[in-house]
Order: structure tokens, then C-alpha cells, then sequence
């Protein structure tokens, strides 16, 4: 079967499902975007429209700026092989080479 037979075929099959809106429906629907898009906005809906991008800008630095404020006033921590082995010990059981941990 050839692609252009196929995809015949199946536009074929497709025909009755698919949907075709009345006259009515189009001319509801053209009257209700209508009416969205020419509606006036209000004081407080002009000022939200403002406000919202820069409070979410703003949160957004804030949040940034908090976490780069921990990360960096936190000194880098300095552990010698020693404090590892007593950790390894204390929580630990070594086997023939292999290490076995035990939550607490």
C-alpha cells in the first residue's frame, strides 16, 4: 500500500468523526471572544496586570539572593581521613574489605 493510499484511507475513515460546528455555535463564540477582548479593565485589574510579573520578578531575586547568601557564608568543610574512619566505625561493619552500614 503507497503512503498516498494509506493516508487517503484513513481521511476517509476519519470523516465522520470529524466535527463541524453550526452557525450558532460560531456566532456564540465570536460574540463571547468579542466581548472579552473589548471589555474595559478596571483600576485594579490594570494594576494587577502591573504588579504580578514584577512581585514574581522580585520573589524570584529574593529567593535567589537567600540561597547565594547561605551558600556562600557557609566555610567549606575541612574533613581529614580520621573523622571519616571514626564515622565509618561507629556506624559501620567492614568485611573483607567491604563496608556495611547500620542506620540509626
Amino acid at each position: 500500500m503507497s503512503e498516498d493510499r494509506f493516508l487517503d484511507r484513513v481521511r476517509s475513515e476519519a470523516q465522520p468523526l470529524r466535527y463541524e460546528p453550526r452557525d450558532e455555535v460560531l456566532t456564540r463564540l465570536g460574540a463571547r471572544i468579542r466581548a472579552r477582548v473589548c471589555a474595559p479593565l478596571t483600576v485594579s485589574q490594570l494594576l494587577a496586570n502591573w504588579f504580578r510579573p514584577l512581585a514574581a520578578s522580585l520573589a524570584a531575586l529574593a529567593l535567589a539572593a537567600a540561597i547565594g547568601a547561605t551558600w556562600y557564608g557557609q566555610p567549606p568543610e575541612q574533613t581529614s581521613v580520621d573523622q571519616i574512619s571514626d564515622q565509618i566505625s561507629a556506624n559501620s561493619t567492614a568485611i573483607d574489605g567491604d563496608v556495611y552500614g547500620v542506620s540509626e
